[in-house]
């Protein structure tokens, strides 16, 4: 019985003990480290440093490379004791953790955690360890780090959302139908071992309802899953724009066709042709403007563009460029810079003649002075008609200038026993430019290197008459006034534009055939082909009329080097000229006055 009984009483006196020993630990819980010990049913525990595991893996890669998350520091955690035979449990802080608490003699375990074990934008951080508190002595626990317990998933979706229209649905789902609204770009944190669905949905560029989907399966905890979701999608390319497809202030579009599809991703080429979208850029590709057809217009010179295609939210795997050219203008188009070309001195101007009837009477001719500037750029056919040096007889009546400046300097003087007159002859008077100083003329002429001088005229004269009324008896030639682009001493111009008219003005006059007209032609070459042409003739006019020829290019695939214009004073077969007496002494017919040539682009 005695046994019995002090068993039972050491039951009484250790169940005694261990109520002292828990309510000692309850009330002690909170005390500084160096609260002194009470007795042998107490000791102390010692932590020398807590830390928060900052490393993740990230996937979707296998081996995963080194990340981190948004983790908290050690004070934010929570901090439990429970001891493991009466599993009553006492929560602390950190401070009050690393105060080394004093705690009843036995077995615990500590647990440091931080959020819960859910979907949510918090990380979830558990860890677990056990020590023994023995009487009167201090339980060190080694350094330790808290790591995270859950797995992260992030949508990186990016690529994906110009695919849809505004308003597009991320949701995250467990395999249990549990589902959270998610972003774009965002830390998810959620239980580990279990599997996942991303899911996207909306409307897509082509007004379609569209769902797309990424898993995880058994998601790892400290693993970070990187979910970057994709349809497929249509591949294709821009095709290549050659560069004569760029005028000055247009470029004629080439789109794509079905070869240029190299991955219809299910779909019908025709609906990715019928649903493409063309965009250009000016800038490099900073800003991007759509357009419609096969003409972009309303562009600007010397300006490079870049394309693109897009079908929907996807883009032409390539950017072609191309740049427009420029818009250069008719050379010397309005006849200012001149050059002397011509510069005749006392030629003689018509034949012989008598101040009487008397056949010993003296003889006079009249002289004729003019100095001709041709414009720089241009050539004209004076070197046959005006030919001075190559004219076997140097007379008004056989040189004459076909094509002539309004600043032109000229000049007929009578001598004749001191008395006589110096004037300028009436062609060359009162001749007006239609802009800035000067215009040029053009006229048909007669002409002949080896003319005949007329008979001396013995008629009775005053001083106002004192020329020739005698007229050569013939002049073999004839000729139309031309005025042609010319350099290096071949007709046209180096030019690498493509103008859409030709305009100017000018004034017309046809007293000798009243059918005849002038002409005008314009020619754009590359090399020796011939690409665009046009041409106008041009009736009578006493003022200055405008007027705009349109160039028909007949050969669009190759850019222009060489210009021709050619203007002429009569589009008749055969030319007619008037013998001009008086103070002119010389035969000219229709004459065509110009200004002001320009060109239009577009």
């Amino acid at each position: 019985m005695g046994g019995r009984v002090m068993r039972k009483k050491e039951y009484i006196t250790h169940a005694a003990l261990w109520l002292l020993l828990l309510f000692t630990w309850a009330a002690c819980s909170s005390d500084v480290a160096d609260s002194p010990l009470s007795g042998h049913g107490e000791g102390r525990l010692s932590l020398n440093q807590i830390e928060v595991e900052l490393s993740v893996m990230d996937s979707p890669s296998t081996k995963g490379t080194p990340g981190s998350y948004d983790a908290p520091q050690p004070e934010e955690l929570t901090y439990t004791i429970t001891s493991t035979s009466t599993t009553e449990s006492q929560v602390y802080s950190y401070s009050e953790l690393m105060a080394s608490p004093v705690l009843p003699v036995g077995h615990y375990t500590l647990t440091a955690t931080y959020g819960t074990a859910s979907m949510g934008t918090t990380p979830y951080l558990y860890y677990s360890t056990t020590f023994t508190i023995q009487g009167l002595q201090t339980t060190t626990l080694p350094s330790f780090s808290v790591p995270l317990a859950c797995a992260i998933i992030r949508p990186s979706v990016t690529d994906l959302l110009p695919h849809f229209k505004n308003n597009v649905q991320l949701s995250l789902r467990d395999e249990s139908g549990t589902s959270i609204a998610v972003t774009n770009l965002t830390d998810y944190y959620v239980p580990a071992g279990k599997n996942y669905t991303l899911t996207i949905s909306g409307t897509n560029q082509l007004g379609e309802s569209k769902t797309v989907q990424g898993n995880v399966s058994q998601a790892s905890a400290k693993t970070r899953y990187i979910l970057n979701c994709s349809a497929r999608v249509p591949i294709f390319s821009m095709p290549n724009q050659p560069d004569y497809n760029a005028w000055s202030y247009h470029i004629d579009f080439t789109p794509l066709t079905a070869s240029q599809i190299s991955d219809a991703a299910g779909l019908s080429t025709d609906k990715i042709l019928n649903n493409l979208t063309y965009e250009y850029s000016a800038d490099g590709g900073n800003s991007w403007q759509t357009f419609t057809g096969t003409r972009i217009a309303n562009l600007t010179p010397n300006t490079t563009y870049t394309f693109r295609a897009r079908f929907g939210a996807v883009y032409s795997t390539n950017q072609v460029t191309l740049t427009t050219e420029g818009a250069e203008p008719v050379p010397n188009g309005d006849f200012e810079e001149l050059r002397e070309t011509i510069s005749i001195s006392n030629m003689d101007d018509g034949g012989p003649f008598t101040r009487t009837n008397s056949s010993i009477a003296p003889s006079y001719t009249n002289k004729t002075s003019f100095t001709i500037n041709e414009p720089i750029s241009w050539g004209s056919i004076n070197s046959i008609t005006c030919n001075y040096n190559g004219a076997s007889i140097k007379n008004s009546w056989f040189v004459i200038p076909s094509t002539f400046d309004t600043t032109i300097s000229a000049s007929v003087t009578a001598s004749c026993a001191g008395l006589g007159w110096t004037k300028t002859p009436e062609m060359y008077s009162n001749l007006t430019a239609k802009n800035g100083s000067n215009a040029m003329v053009i006229r048909n002429v007669a002409w002949d290197l080896n003319g005949q001088e007329p008979a001396k005229d013995r008629d009775f004269k005053s001083v106002d008459n004192y020329y020739s009324n005698n007229y050569p008896s013939s002049i073999a030639n004839r000729s139309a006034g031309e005025l042609f682009l010319k350099e290096n001493d071949t007709e046209g111009h180096s030019f690498s534009t493509r103008p859409s008219a030709l305009n100017g003005y000018y004034k017309y006059t046809n007293n000798v055939d009243s059918n005849e007209k002038g002409i005008i032609t314009i020619e754009l070459l590359n090399e020796s082909t011939s690409i665009g042409y046009g041409s106008a003739t041009l009736g009578p006019q006493s003022e200055y009329s405008a007027f705009s020829i349109n160039i028909n290019y007949t050969v669009k695939n190759m850019k222009a080097t060489n210009l021709k214009i050619k203007i002429k004073s009569s589009d008749a077969s055969t030319i007619q000229t008037t013998s001009r007496g008086e103070k002119e002494q010389c035969s000219y017919g229709a004459t065509l006055t110009i200004d002001n040539l320009t060109f239009t682009y577009d």
